[in-house]
C-alpha cells in the first residue's frame, strides 16, 4: 500500500504529473467533504480551509507538494443556510470531461419514471441476473426498456 510508505508524498505527486494536473484545491475539496457540516455565521474560505487542513493533518510538505491552499476569490454568501441534499447534487449537470471515454458494462438496478405516459409513477427494480417483463401489446413493455437504455447511455434507442 504505497500511502503507508515513507515517500507516499513523492508517490501522490508523481500521480497528479500523470494526469497532469496541477495541486489539489484544498478549499474546494474541503467543501465537498463538509457540505453536511452545520458552519458558524463567521465561516470564510480561509477558516473552511485551515479546517480541512488540521482535520485531516496534513503538514507542511504535504501542503506544498499536494494541495493549493490558496483560497479562491469568492463572494462570502457562497454557504446557504440548508445544505444541498447528494440528490440535488447528483441532479446537477456538469458534463463529462472533454477526454472522458465512454463508460460500458454499467447494470440497471432501478428506474423510476414519474409523470410519463399514463402513470403517474413507475418504479421498476429488476433481478439480479435477469428480469422478464410480459404483457399485453401497447402496455409499455418496449418503452420501458427504451427508458433502460436512456438511463444507461443518455441515448434514445433509436437515434
Amino acid at each position: 500500500m504505497w500511502g503507508w510508505k515513507s515517500d507516499y508524498i513523492k508517490v501522490l505527486r508523481a500521480e497528479l504529473d500523470i494526469d497532469k494536473t496541477e495541486r489539489i484545491p484544498a478549499f474546494w475539496v474541503a467543501v465537498w467533504l463538509y457540505r453536511h457540516k452545520d458552519w458558524p455565521d463567521r465561516t470564510n474560505s480561509s477558516s473552511i480551509v485551515k479546517f480541512f487542513l488540521k482535520e485531516f493533518r496534513i503538514n507542511t510538505g504535504e501542503q506544498e507538494e499536494l494541495f493549493r491552499v490558496v483560497v479562491p476569490d469568492i463572494t462570502p454568501d457562497f454557504l446557504v443556510p440548508a445544505p444541498f441534499s447528494d440528490d440535488e447534487l447528483m441532479r446537477v449537470e456538469i458534463g463529462q470531461p472533454p477526454d472522458a471515454t465512454p463508460e460500458e458494462g454499467g447494470t440497471l438496478k432501478y428506474l423510476e419514471m414519474r409523470g410519463i405516459g399514463p402513470m403517474h409513477r413507475l418504479e421498476f427494480n429488476p433481478a439480479e441476473r435477469l428480469s422478464v417483463i410480459t404483457g399485453d401489446n401497447g402496455l409499455g413493455k418496449t418503452f420501458i426498456l427504451e427508458c433502460a437504455w436512456w438511463s444507461l447511455t443518455g441515448h434514445w434507442a433509436e437515434r
